[in-house]
């Protein structure tokens, strides 16, 4: 049902762009059979390709095409005797040899209307079916940062009560990137990053060595690991941390840190 909708829909579009192209050039006789009696002007052409071109910006290049043969047919009908008039006819073939460059040019004129307005009409449509995507896409990129900020949230809560951290580190650029509780368990204030000197500086003196080691092999190996130090805080209390390899990584190796 979901997709006869459409397919209903896009055949009632196509039927309604050909029928505008019938009722142009309609309007465009109307218009010139009044103009012809109450001016005494020749509007016919002007106002046929007045008809053209309304088609084909409304219904693109198909229906312009239409309203083109209606219009040269109602030319050849109204220069047809009596001149310059839509009233009945006796002969629609008898038409001068003078008349055939005129329907010509009108022809090769409309044909250049009608590409141009399709054209633009095409170009216009694009841009809206662009300017539609993007609004899409918009959305849809506030959908899933709010979903982020939620999950990141989510997190941020979960390592707070459970008292632990996390963060990655990598290895080439030496920046470490901390979650907030890492930067409450090391008494720093938050910031984009980290750097190993960083780390170092809360690390308790008699750690420090040690720490520096496993980190100097997990830079030139890439392997995790595993071991606990203590750090010592701007206040000298001492938290134990154990570090621990999570399952994912992030820009290099990440580990799990637990304050107490």
């Amino acid at each position: 049902m979901s997709e006869s909708n459409p397919r209903r829909w896009s055949k009632s579009s196509a039927i309604s762009r050909y029928a505008i192209a019938v009722l142009s050039v309609a309007i465009a006789i109307v218009v010139a059979e009044l103009l012809t009696v109450f001016l005494h002007t020749e509007p016919i052409a002007s106002s046929m390709i007045s008809a053209v071109m309304f088609a084909a910006w409304f219904g693109g290049f198909g229906p312009g095409l239409l309203a083109i043969a209606l219009a040269v047919l109602a030319i050849h009908y109204y220069v047809v005797p009596p001149l310059n008039s839509f009233a009945p006819k006796n002969n629609l073939f008898s038409l001068g040899v003078a008349e055939l460059p005129r329907l010509f040019l009108f022809s090769i004129a409309a044909l250049f209307v009608t590409f141009l307005s399709s054209a633009q009409r095409a170009a216009a449509e694009s841009l809206r079916r662009s300017h539609d995507d993007l609004l899409a896409a918009s959305k849809h990129q506030k959908q899933i940062e709010g979903v982020l900020r939620h999950s990141e949230m989510y997190l941020a809560e979960a390592q707070r009560l459970s008292q632990t951290g996390s963060f990655g580190w990598d290895v080439s650029s030496g920046e470490i990137f901390w979650s907030e509780e890492s930067f409450r368990i090391h008494g720093y204030d938050k910031a984009p990053f980290v750097t190993v000197a960083m780390v170092l500086q809360r690390i308790h003196p008699e750690d420090r060595a040690l720490v520096q080691r496993t980190i100097d092999r997990a830079s030139s190996d890439g392997k995790d690991f595993d071991y606990e130090y203590r750090l010592l805080m701007p206040d000298a209390s001492v938290k134990h941390v154990h570090l621990s390899p999570m399952l994912s990584e992030i820009m290099g190796t990440s580990w799990n840190s637990l304050g107490r």
